[in-house]
């Protein structure tokens, strides 16, 4: 128990006997206030993260001194929920495709920004965004038509010739695409009456 002191007066007495005056002095009296014992600690005073709870002690009259009647301490019950947040968007990446206009390029973000803790809620949104991309046409090469049907022998009588003829047109180069590649006609001899 804790005790303290109370200052009381001191006071003189004068008492008279046989004519002759006695005096003395009565001493300052000396009353100790004393604590009672600390309450248990309360409820911390905050649900989630740094909080603080208390505890309480009574003291006699007079009051002792030193000393306090009420305590303090930091307590915790538990962290408080962390919902998590997303990142910026990153740069959006380079094309799918090399050519042609069916690409797409995309970027993402995190949830990370914080990370979701202690039962915090997961992020809401999108975390990949997608644009389609359109980087050049692609190159074709050119491819040869069927063969045309042969024409007429260029001789009326005789040994002649007949020729037919394709194109690189199936379809034509384009965009930096290369060439057909062969002949693009064809003959054969015809002789008198195979001649038309």
């Amino acid at each position: 128990m804790a005790l303290g002191r109370s200052k009381v007066p001191m006071f003189v007495a004068v008492v008279c006997c046989a004519a002759i005056p006695l005096f003395f002095i009565v001493k300052r009296a000396t009353l100790s206030g004393g604590y009672s014992e600390w309450t248990e600690w309360g409820a911390c005073l905050s649900e989630c993260g740094d909080g603080i709870r208390i505890r309480n002690r009574k003291c006699s009259s007079p009051a002792a001194e030193p000393g306090r009647t009420k305590g303090r301490e930091k307590c915790k019950i538990k962290e408080c929920p962390i919902d998590g947040g997303l990142t910026d968007w990153g740069e959006f990446g380079d094309c799918s495709i090399t050519c042609g206009t069916d690409g797409a390029k995309k970027r993402t973000r995190s949830c990370s920004n914080p990370p979701p803790q202690y039962e915090g809620k997961p992020c809401e949104g999108p975390a990949e965004e997608t644009q389609s991309c359109n980087v050049k046409p692609c190159p074709v090469d050119g491819v040869f038509s069927e063969w045309g049907d042969f024409g007429d022998c260029d001789k009326t009588c005789g040994s002649g010739i007949k020729k037919r003829s394709r194109t690189c047109s199936n379809p034509p180069p384009a965009h930096g695409g290369k060439n057909c590649e062969g002949p693009r006609n064809k003959s054969k001899n015809a002789i008198r009456s195979l001649a038309r």
